[in-house]
């Protein structure tokens, strides 16, 4: 005959083995949340000084790894990417061309297909000659803000799109710098000035 377990004894075998699970399933929810926030976002130091004076060396961004799953990259996004030479590390460039454009650089003025650009980004010049290139599919043309101290597109050729980490999006250090990341298109001047 089988004594009957009072019901106080029952309850307490059964408290450890709740424990055991709810700890289970807290754990799996951490790694899950944790997995797809590393999926999803990437950060990522800025070194050199390729990208002054919208971006310093030694500054934090935040990479947005989902931005391009739904469009295409557009010019004037700021981009992060694996180095072209494989093994080198991430680079960040502004996107100037996208595929179907016709990039050119003359005395250190962005032309796309044959009409100059208003770049509204703050920039340091340089007057070097690029191009033209025509950007094909699944390519990019970038280039660093600092025109002057950049090895970019106009050094190592177009950039392949598979490449691509995402889009920088928020600041986060230092401090007084932090916040959202604008990303302006260039104007494309309908008519070529008379020289």
């Amino acid at each position: 005959m089988a004594i009957p377990i009072p019901s106080d004894a029952a309850a307490s075998e059964e408290r450890p083995r709740k424990l055991w699970r709810e700890i289970l399933e807290t754990s799996i929810l951490t790694i899950a949340v944790f997995a797809l926030a590393r999926m999803s976002v990437q950060s990522y130091r800025i070194a050199g000084t390729s990208m002054e004076p919208s971006f310093t060396e030694r500054e934090f961004v935040i990479v947005n790894k989902l931005a391009y799953l739904t469009r295409e990259p557009r010019r004037g996004d700021v981009i992060v990417f694996q180095h072209p030479d494989a093994g080198t590390g991430d680079l960040i460039k502004r996107v100037i061309g996208v595929p179907g454009d016709t990039v050119e650089i003359r005395k250190g003025r962005v032309y796309i297909d044959g009409l100059p650009t208003t770049e509204p980004w703050p920039l340091i010049e340089h007057d070097y000659d690029a191009g033209p290139v025509l950007v094909g599919v699944d390519k990019l043309f970038v280039l660093g803000d600092n025109r002057a101290d950049s090895r970019d597109s106009h050094v190592w050729g177009l950039l392949d799109r598979e490449t691509l980490i995402g889009q920088a999006w928020l600041t986060v250090w230092p401090f007084g710098e932090t916040g959202m990341i604008r990303h302006e298109q260039p104007a494309i001047q309908l008519t070529v000035p008379s020289s």
